[in-house]
């Protein structure tokens, strides 16, 4: 992974999902090979890949913390103390649902409720990785929301289906008119990187 990477989503450009990464922190010899294999394969705004939204803060998690931090088998810590950080949100799809339908069933195995505001996603078998956000909460029936979204469903969910609220995706290509800039600093192996993207669609 990549230090220092921060991230900001964004629903205005036209109806498409816009994302941009800032301050991605860049010093390993594998680090700088990745960046330019990444700047490689997608630059041109042709090739798409499955983006993560860093919007841990919006997930519907217990108790307002971001994770969980259970210890290895018999409560045993790493030796500075800390134990492993997993993610505390369970959710699937509780009703199957069309392509452009803007309300959604979600059940919620482990998490606390939603208010709305938060940004989950699913994979859909056309469009696979798409990212939503809950714009209502129209109804709760014990541990199952009825939730309006933005935008409207990409392609078809069935129930059962996965819902991601602590690492949402989305497939996307780079944005039009941008690059992937990257600016060293001294000392000059260290650089800070910037890529903007799109959300992108088959054939399109």
């Amino acid at each position: 992974s990549m230090s220092g990477v921060t991230s900001s989503i964004d629903y205005t450009a036209g109806g498409f999902w816009t994302l941009e990464y800032k301050r991605i922190f860049i010093e390993t010899r594998d680090q700088h090979r990745y960046w330019s294999y990444m700047r490689n394969n997608i630059t041109g705004g042709v090739t798409q890949c499955a983006a993560i939204i860093k919007q841990n803060g919006s997930a519907p998690i217990p108790g307002g913390t971001e994770f969980e931090y259970p210890a290895f088998s018999g409560s045993v810590a790493f030796s500075d103390g800390t134990t492993f950080a997993a993610g505390s949100v369970t959710a699937f799809v509780a009703a199957d649902a069309v392509a452009g339908s803007g309300t959604v069933s979600i059940d919620v195995a482990e998490g606390c409720e939603f208010i709305g505001g938060e940004t989950f996603a699913v994979y859909h078998p056309t469009y696979e990785w798409r990212t939503y956000s809950i714009s209502s909460v129209d109804s709760v029936s014990g541990t199952t929301y009825t939730l309006g979204i933005r935008p409207p469903l990409r392609d078809t969910i069935s129930v059962g289906d996965v819902c991601e609220f602590i690492e949402p995706k989305c497939m996307m290509r780079l944005a039009p008119g941008t690059k992937m800039p990257m600016e060293a600093e001294p000392p000059w192996h260290n650089s800070n990187a910037t890529v903007a993207l799109i959300e992108a669609f088959p054939n399109g």
